[in-house]
């Protein structure tokens, strides 16, 4: 009955997990195909050498990967490898408990299959469920050797010590030696965690931009910061070509950030605190946690505005990559909005090239930060660069022209209305010139 119990426990508690996985196997089957993409095209031979590498990962050569393991060590000291080789002939020899044995056996090498049917083994990871019939073959043969040297209290105190000495030698190279490898620290993501940390713990009491490229904005612990505190902090995506900062700070403010975009988040705010985030054990800098006071102005993005676009939009400002340009180049333009009041859709911008002899010369558009930071999400009172390039035709003339910018709802086309004094058109706000020689 309790067994009976047990499986009904088991099957309710999976149920829900289990229906899911029914009408979507290839969420169910696709980690598998990616864990296992080099054993499926290496056939037999590939199977094999794994079948070796998961038979030695016990005794002799375990996990290289230094997330799941002091990398290289064997699951089992040369102690533990003795005793759990006692334990497996025990096992085999003694008859009255084969059932047991068996299915402990059984269990072994089911758990053990995962790592032997993917890439990378031996892994630990894949194969933990074994750890516990690991752990009981190796109780098995101390049970055994004790039983078999009853008659010798000193040769149970042998037995004894040698237990004593083999839990020493793994706590000595899990918590001593495995703590001083030199890749913990990229292994672990710990730079990552104490920027993630800092600018969610900032975004409790006040703001937090968390400033980063874009393996470590896609990185599982960013996105797990940003599932579990939704809306508390923001995830600026600098690689992009995107800046993000309040025009001032209504209470304290925290950026995290990477290197790159230190020196940018001190030119906003001169007064912000610094503490360095440092790579261990080679010192070097990982990052940065920069607290910009509660009322700090940024340099750039209090200042006046060219034009108002729409109703929750203006536009500061309009740079260049160079003072001049040749026909044919591409010309780089950085752009700096300011947010009046959040929107509630997503707009494109458009920047179009202009002179006298026509209203079009060139054109470029598209959403802001590559669509990675879109308006939908800006809200009151921040400021948003980023950038876009602008290809001029091969004949176009030497000559001064203007830049015109607007931005347009991209599902339906229709731009947003400019004010500007002495606007020249309704949807278009003419605030640059680009030099063509």
């Amino acid at each position: 009955m309790f067994a009976l119990a047990f499986l009904a426990a088991a099957l309710i508690v999976y149920a829900p997990l289990g229906l899911f996985f029914w009408g979507r196997p290839d969420l169910f089957l696709g980690r598998l195909e990616v864990a296992s993409a080099e054993a499926r095209a290496g056939g037999p031979a590939f199977l094999l050498d794994n079948v070796l590498k998961v038979a030695l990962m016990f005794n002799v050569a375990g996990d290289a990967m230094l997330r799941h393991n002091l990398s290289g060590r064997p699951a089992l000291d040369l102690i533990g490898s003795a005793w759990m080789w006692a334990g497996l002939i025990a096992m085999v020899r003694e008859r009255a408990h084969w059932r047991s044995h068996l299915a402990v056996l059984g269990s072994l090498a089911i758990n053990v299959l995962p790592t032997v049917l993917s890439d990378g083994a031996p892994g630990f990871g894949r194969s933990l469920g074994a750890a516990p019939m690991l752990m009981l073959a190796v109780g098995v043969g101390v049970a055994w050797g004790w039983d078999l040297v009853r008659r010798w209290p000193w040769a149970r105190g042998l037995i004894a010590a040698s237990l004593a000495v083999s839990t020493a030698i793994t706590v000595y190279d899990y918590f001593v030696v495995y703590p001083r490898q030199p890749g913990l620290f990229d292994t672990f993501e710990v730079g990552l965690a104490t920027l993630t940390r800092a600018a969610t713990a900032a975004a409790r009491d006040g703001a937090g931009y968390l400033i980063l490229d874009q393996p470590s904005r896609l990185h599982p612990a960013t996105l797990l910061a940003e599932a579990l505190t939704p809306g508390r902090f923001r995830v600026v995506p600098a690689e992009a070509g995107c800046f993000v900062y309040p025009a001032r700070t209504t209470a304290p403010t925290v950026f995290a950030t990477l290197p790159a975009w230190t020196a940018r988040v001190l030119e906003q705010y001169p007064q912000a605190a610094r503490v360095d985030v440092l790579h261990e054990p080679e010192v070097y800098l990982y990052g940065a946690v920069l607290t910009a006071p509660a009322g700090a102005v940024s340099t750039a993005g209090a200042g006046p505005a060219l034009a108002a676009v729409g109703e929750s939009f203006e536009l500061l400002a309009v740079e260049t990559s160079a003072a001049a340009f040749r026909p044919g180049e591409a010309a780089g333009l950085r752009l700096r909005w300011r947010a009046v009041q959040p929107a509630s859709a997503r707009y494109t911008v458009f920047v179009h090239l202009t002179g006298p002899a026509s209203p079009f010369y060139a054109g470029a558009d598209g959403e802001p930060c590559q669509a990675e930071y879109p308006t939908d999400r800006w809200q009151a009172g921040e400021v948003v660069e980023h950038e876009l390039s602008l290809a001029l035709p091969p004949d176009l003339a030497p000559g001064d022209y203007d830049l015109a910018v607007g931005m347009y709802a991209w599902t339906t086309g229709e731009r947003l209305p400019i004010t500007q004094p002495e606007a020249r058109e309704p949807d278009r706000a003419f605030v640059a010139t680009l030099i063509v020689r």
